[in-house]
Formats: structure tokens, C-alpha cells, sequence
């Protein structure tokens, strides 16, 4: 398949610029999709499964006769592909794609569903519509992703949750490593570490936290338990903590909380302490327990960390039923972060302070 294209040149990259009908589109591109069950391995892909509803708004879109869809589509060739020029040093030319080639679609994966929907629902005319199309070439795996993440964070944003996988997979790298600590968002990398260890080992939170391209009746989206442990891992008591000791410590503390409020994780869907509404006061609860923990032989037992939620929960008339999402007097009151922080100095205000000696 020949194609006709503009070659530019941006940074020492070649980009190529054209318009393809929806038909080869179709045969031509793939997406990289993250999926728990490659974590860890080379073949993690880095995007989302695209949403129905984003597909059927573009295909709805698609029926108008005067729908036109003028942005361009990235895609990339991780293999070079070669240019012939039309005539010597000019910009245009063309590029020979086989059946077998793949172009990676870095950005674009809804649009291209969206079309293929609207030929599905037998919208004539769509297999030849043209669109507008940029390729990279030859970029490799972690330059795609990386693009990936620019443009969808500059333009129009990431879901949280794949955006802290990518992080992670980009900070598998020394330099990516070193850019993510000059961005200061290296504690995101440590939180994802601590929310897989609670949704892997057996405790509360076994398989009760969703992770990105899954669906699932889990209580809590990664995004959020990520999210509501920044206190503790940028500028609080597990900064300083080995990535070990963190997810040791987080899963103690989360067994303390079980302790005080048992009912309130038999059923899940019926409480919000597994919720936002748990998660965030909690969290920052879980410093000052630490910091105590620590002043105190350092000792950071589960029961000694029950006792002192309990004696607090019970100071402030706190029991699972507290945490009822039917209950319009309790956790629910506090449905935002305004009210995340008054519900956690509630508790905090009946806590200890964390005493330590200061010989001269």
C-alpha cells in the first residue's frame, strides 16, 4: 500500500502527514493496552480500553450530514518506515505499508472505535472517510508512551489511575526515574506499590481495590487510595520508609481500623470507610498513629494501634455504624475534602500528640 505523505522533522524525529480512509485505519492500527495480567512484564501496553459511551457519542456524532471530524489521529510505526521523495530535498513523497505492518494508535483510539461503530450500525459511506492522520517513525515502546502521556495530560487529561501506571512504568528507567523525583511525583510510584500490596495480601482490602481496564464491585478505584496516601508517603511518616515497611505498616494500620470497625467491612457496599469518605481521614489519621508508634519503643503493633483508634472513635461516638452509607449523620456528612479534613481532625483532636524527650 503506497501512500502520499509530508515528511517534517521535529527534535531529529520524522513525522509523516496524511489522511487514510477508515477502511485501512481499521486493518492498519492497534492499541497498546494496559492490562493487569502483563504488571511487570516487557509487553504492558500503556492506554485504557476505550469507553462506550465516548464510542457511541462519536458515532451518534458520525450521523450528522455535515459530521466532520478534523483532528488528526497520532499514530506510530515502531519499525522505520521508509520515505521515497517525490523529487530530490522535498518535503513530499510517499511511504510503502504491507498488510502486516502495525501502527501503533497513540492518539486516536476512540475516534477510530467510534467509526468503526458507525459501520457497524450501517452508516453508509464511512469505510471511505479520510482522516487526518499524523505517523511517527520509528519512534520505540517508551517514546510512544511517553507521547501518549503529553498529549493526553496536556490536552485533555488521563484517567488517574492509568496515569499512575505509566509513571510507574516510566520509572523503571534510571533517567525516568530521575525525572519523576525532579517532578516531585515520585511518591505516586511508592503509592501504587503500597495500593497493590493491601489489594494483594490477605487483610481488609484483598481484591477490594479496582485497578485501570478492569470492571469490578470493588469499594475503592486505585486512583483514589493513591490519591489519599500522599500525606503519609510526600512530607509524612512513611517518606522516609522503605517501600517494604510502607506496605507492612499501611496493611497493620488498615487491620487496626478493621479491629475497631469490624461490621463495617463485612459488607462494603454498604459502608464508605472503604470509600473517600474512609480513605482520605484515615490516612492522615494513620500519621500521627505512626509518629505515636514510634515515640513509643517504636513499636507499631496492630493492637496497640486498634487501642488508640478505638479510644478515639469512642471519645467522638464512632462505631461501624458511623460509616453506614445510609446513615445521613455520619461519614456522609463529610462528602468532600473540606469535610475529609474536618472528619480526620475529629478524630486526630482526641489522639495523643506524639511525645518525644529533648535532653540539653
Amino acid at each position: 500500500m503506497q501512500i502520499p505523505v509530508i515528511k517534517i522533522n521535529q527534535n531529529q524525529k520524522d513525522l509523516f502527514i496524511t489522511a487514510m480512509p477508515v477502511r485501512d485505519l481499521m486493518k492498519l492500527t492497534r492499541v497498546d493496552l494496559w492490562s493487569p495480567e502483563k504488571e511487570g512484564t516487557k509487553e504492558q501496553g500503556y492506554q485504557r480500553a476505550a469507553e462506550k459511551y465516548h464510542i457511541g457519542r462519536i458515532a451518534t456524532h458520525l450521523q450528522k450530514e455535515d459530521a466532520l471530524l478534523p483532528n488528526a489521529i497520532l499514530l506510530n510505526s515502531r519499525k522505520p518506515l521508509g520515505f521515497v521523495e517525490q523529487e530530490k530535498d522535498s518535503m513530499a513523497g510517499t511511504i510503502n505499508l504491507k498488510p502486516s505492518d502495525v501502527l501503533w494508535n497513540v492518539d486516536g483510539q476512540h475516534r477510530v472505535a467510534g467509526l468503526k461503530q458507525s459501520i457497524e450500525d450501517g452508516q453508509p459511506g464511512m469505510e471511505d472517510f479520510f482522516i487526518p492522520v499524523v505517523i511517527a517513525n520509528g519512534l520505540n515502546r517508551d517514546e510512544e508512551m511517553r507521547q501518549f502521556y503529553t498529549v493526553n495530560k496536556t490536552q485533555k487529561g488521563v484517567r488517574t489511575d492509568l496515569t499512575e501506571r505509566l509513571i510507574c512504568q516510566q520509572a523503571k528507567t534510571d533517567s525516568g526515574r530521575d525525572d519523576i523525583r525532579a517532578s516531585g511525583k515520585y511518591w505516586i510510584v511508592r503509592a501504587v506499590k503500597v495500593s497493590d500490596y493491601l489489594n494483594e495480601q490477605p487483610g481488609p482490602w484483598q481484591g477490594r481495590i479496582q485497578l485501570p481496564n478492569t470492571s469490578s464491585k470493588a469499594p475503592a478505584k486505585q486512583g483514589s487510595v493513591t490519591k489519599s496516601l500522599q500525606p503519609l508517603l510526600k512530607g509524612g511518616f512513611l517518606e522516609d520508609q522503605s517501600d517494604s515497611l510502607a506496605c507492612q505498616l499501611m496493611l497493620i494500620y488498615w487491620k487496626a481500623v478493621q479491629d475497631v470497625f469490624p461490621e463495617a467491612f463485612a459488607e462494603p457496599t454498604e459502608y464508605a470507610i472503604q470509600k473517600t469518605a474512609g480513605l482520605f481521614p484515615l490516612h492522615a489519621v494513620a500519621n500521627r498513629i505512626f509518629r505515636i508508634c514510634q515515640a513509643e519503643n517504636k513499636s507499631f503493633k496492630q493492637s496497640k494501634m486498634a487501642d488508640l483508634l478505638r479510644k478515639a472513635a469512642e471519645e467522638n461516638d464512632m462505631d461501624s455504624d458511623f460509616w453506614r452509607l445510609d446513615n445521613t449523620e455520619g461519614a456522609t456528612l463529610y462528602g468532600s475534602m473540606k469535610g475529609f479534613r474536618i472528619l480526620a481532625d475529629r478524630i486526630l483532636d482526641k489522639l495523643p500528640t506524639a511525645d518525644v524527650t529533648v535532653e540539653v
